[in-house]
């Protein structure tokens, strides 16, 4: 006995079913490529417009980037158990 087919949730999308179209068809390997890099460069120019709107409504300059590039707020590196000696002559223990 087969399984009935679960409903598509939630239903393709408009772009989903564009490409399905677009897919239907044979088309060269020219146009696809022109395809993807239509959509790499849609995606691309999203991105970038979300992240002038972040940039914009935090406040952020170049001067902030400039800072950012020289700054140094890394996180010191601690070894899970310390070595700590109060002078030369003494033994090491551990902390």
């Amino acid at each position: 006995m087969n399984a009935p087919i679960p409903e598509l949730k939630p239903p393709l999308t408009n772009v989903q079913l564009e490409l399905l179209k677009a897919f239907s068809l044979n088309l060269p390997e020219a146009d696809l490529k022109k395809i993807q890099a239509f959509i790499t460069n849609l995606l691309l120019e999203r991105a970038h417009d979300a992240a002038d709107a972040a940039w914009e409504e935090r406040g952020y300059t170049n001067e902030t980037m400039e800072e950012w590039l020289h700054a140094h707020d890394r996180t010191p590196y601690r070894h899970s158990t310390a070595v700590v000696a109060k002078s030369p002559d003494e033994e090491l223990v551990e902390a």
